[in-house]
């Protein structure tokens, strides 16, 4: 939770091998899980899948949970599947990544207690966000605050506190936009730990809508702090770098959107690798390069087999029209 992700993941492997000492199933998959998330956090992503989906497939369910009264207030099993959509949607399957997380609010809501439903919502917000899917995740916020609220859990609600505000930082009007961002830079800044360079990149892009000189501040900010080891967004980030120097009609843009390609590509990390490929594709396009546009974003979008009916498909959807 505080990103010291190399550590953690020392700790994740000394369970491992505690844990394969045992005939017991059950911790075997915590101790697979724990190896998965944070190599999920590390943009490791083939490998924290291969953990996670071992993790997953050790699991008996939920009336062997020996452990859950001790671990996220009941259900530490769902958060091996939850972090598993997390990887499912980088790698290019926002549909399975999707049902999966919503199984698991349906299993915290049957099987355990509000601390587990509340972090199972916080794990499908993200994959609301990413889909685009503003409606549903205005709802599902709405009820994540009113679980923290009732129940005085803090921790999800804190981690998830800008779910809110995501879709005005995304999609509202450029001055409004922009004005949410300046508010809610030091409440991220201070809340620091997992998912905080992600968080600065939402906030950063934002500010550039509106036309804010600390958008290239913040971004650089966000990519710093991949540096200690929190990879899994850095594509992303680098792709909105690559926007706000656009803005700033700085030529280093397009050295920005293959930064972005490279690493997705080196992660394996096929939406994010969608984003900056239309990114670039889009600056190709008005720079005349319109054979090399096409033909740089007709193969990633492609290599897609669901997921249709997302924002980042969509988007792709119609550039590839507008290029025919």
């Amino acid at each position: 939770v505080r990103a010291e992700l190399d550590t953690a993941l020392e700790v994740a492997q000394a369970c491992l091998r505690t844990a394969k000492e045992s005939d017991d199933r059950q911790p075997l998959s915590l101790a697979h899980r724990l190896v998965g998330q944070t190599l999920c956090m590390s943009g490791a992503l083939t490998a924290a899948r291969g953990h996670l989906e071992q993790a997953v497939a050790l699991d008996s369910g939920p009336r062997s949970d020996k452990v859950a009264s001790l671990v996220h207030g009941g259900g530490h099993r769902l958060m091996a599947p939850a972090f598993l959509a997390q990887v499912l949607w980088m790698q290019g399957f926002p549909d399975r990544a999707l049902a999966l997380a919503k199984d698991g609010v349906t299993e915290a809501d049957a099987h355990y207690g509000a601390f587990a439903v509340t972090a199972n919502l916080f794990f499908l917000g993200w994959i609301y966000g990413w889909r685009g899917d503003y409606a549903a995740l205005t709802k599902l916020a709405e009820r994540m605050q009113r679980l923290a609220s009732e129940h005085e859990i803090s921790e999800w609600a804190t981690t998830g506190g800008l779910f809110p505000d995501w879709p005005v930082l995304a999609l509202g009007d450029a001055g409004d936009a922009a004005v949410l961002a300046k508010e809610r830079l030091e409440p991220v800044r201070e809340q620091s730990g997992i998912m905080t360079p992600f968080k600065l990149g939402l906030v950063a892009e934002a500010l550039a809508k509106g036309g804010d000189g600390a958008a290239l501040e913040v971004i650089d900010e966000a990519l710093a702090l991949t540096e200690q080891g929190e990879r899994w967004s850095e594509s992303d980030l680098l792709r909105i770098k690559g926007d706000v120097l656009l803005a700033q009609n700085a030529s280093s843009a397009e050295e920005c959107f293959h930064q972005a390609l490279y690493i997705a590509r080196e992660q394996g990390a096929r939406s994010w690798e969608l984003r900056a490929t239309t990114a670039l594709a889009r600056l190709w396009w008005g720079n005349g390069k319109r054979k090399e546009a096409r033909e740089l974003l007709v193969p990633i979008y492609g290599s897609f087999t669901e997921g249709f009916d997302t924002a980042d498909l969509k988007e792709a959807k119609v550039l590839l029209e507008r290029f025919s």
